[in-house]
C-alpha cells in the first residue's frame, strides 16, 4: 500500500504503494514569490504551525489496512495583512521531507478511527513511499505550495470579493478582540500538478500575531494523485481526504 499525505495544498497529503505515475519534471518549486511592499508583512512560526492530513481506509478489505495521520510542522512563508483583510494575501511552504507518518502522540489526538498500533518499519516504509516518484516525487518537487487567490468573508460565495470588501470594515474594527471567520481561496501545487481549493478558517489576530485555523475535506484526485486501490476496490484508500490547519504569523 502507499500511504498518502497533505498539504496542501497539503496538503496540501497520504497512501500506501500505488501505482506509478509519469511526472514532468518541470521545475514548478522555484523561488517564493515576493510580498507586496505596501501592506504589513508576517513571517510563519513554524514552531507554532501545523497542517495536519487524515487519511481514511476503505473496501470491503480495510480492516487489513490503517486509518493514517501525516503532519507537517515544517512550514515557511508569509502573510501580507492590513486591515482591509479581503486585500491580504499569503504563501506558504511546505517541505515534502518534513513530512511525519503516524507520530504516536498525533494518532492519539485523533480519537478511535487511529487508535490501532501502527509498527515503526511501517511507519517509515509508509514515508518512503509517500516521497517516491510514484507519488510526491519528493527528488524533483520537494514542496507543496500554497498562493492566496483571495480571501472572502466566510460563508459568501466563491469568487464574491464584493461580498469580503463589505465584511472588511467589521473586522477590521474587531480585529483585536478575537477569531473572525474567512475563507481562503488558493492554488496548490503537489508533485507540479496545480489547483484550486477553497478552505474556511478562522482568523485570530492580536499583539502583533496571526493565527489562522481551519479544516477542509480535499480530494487526491483533484490533487492530480492517484488514491490507491487493488482488489477491484476491495481494499482501497479514501479519494476525500480530511486536511486541518493551525497557521501562526508574526511581525519579523
Amino acid at each position: 500500500m502507499w500511504k498518502w499525505l497533505l498539504l496542501v495544498f497539503t496538503a496540501f497529503c497520504a497512501a500506501s504503494c500505488g501505482n506509478p505515475v509519469l511526472r514532468t519534471h518541470a521545475p514548478t518549486n522555484v523561488s517564493a514569490p515576493a510580498p507586496p511592499r505596501a501592506m504589513p508583512l508576517y513571517r510563519i512560526d513554524p514552531s507554532s504551525s501545523e497542517v495536519r492530513v487524515l487519511v481514511y481506509r476503505a473496501g470491503v478489505m480495510a480492516a487489513l489496512g490503517h486509518n493514517h495521520v501525516i503532519v507537517n510542522r515544517s512550514i515557511d512563508g508569509w502573510v501580507a495583512l492590513a486591515d482591509a483583510i479581503p486585500a491580504g494575501s499569503f504563501f506558504l511552504r511546505l517541505p515534502v521531507a518534513g513530512f511525519t507518518v503516524d507520530d504516536d502522540v498525533a494518532r492519539a489526538e485523533e480519537g478511535a478511527d487511529f487508535a490501532a498500533p501502527v509498527a515503526d518499519d511501517a511507519k517509515l516504509g509508509t514515508r518512503r513511499n509517500m516521497l517516491s516518484a510514484a507519488v510526491l516525487d519528493g527528488a524533483h518537487f520537494p514542496y507543496v505550495e500554497f498562493r492566496s487567490l483571495a480571501i472572502e468573508a466566510h460563508g459568501a460565495p466563491a469568487g464574491a470579493a464584493a461580498a469580503g470588501a463589505a465584511a472588511a470594515g467589521a473586522a477590521a474594527a474587531g480585529a483585536a478582540a478575537g477569531p473572525d471567520e474567512w475563507t481562503a481561496i488558493a492554488a496548490v501545487v503537489v508533485a507540479g500538478h496545480e489547483t484550486r481549493v477553497v478552505m474556511p478558517f478562522k482568523l485570530d489576530r492580536r499583539n502583533g500575531r496571526l493565527t489562522a485555523s481551519g479544516s477542509a475535506n480535499l480530494r487526491q484526485s483533484d490533487l492530480g494523485l492517484t488514491p490507491f486501490s487493488i482488489g477491484l476496490g476491495a481494499l482501497q484508500v479514501r479519494d476525500e481526504l480530511r486536511v486541518r490547519f493551525c497557521v501562526v504569523a508574526v511581525v519579523p
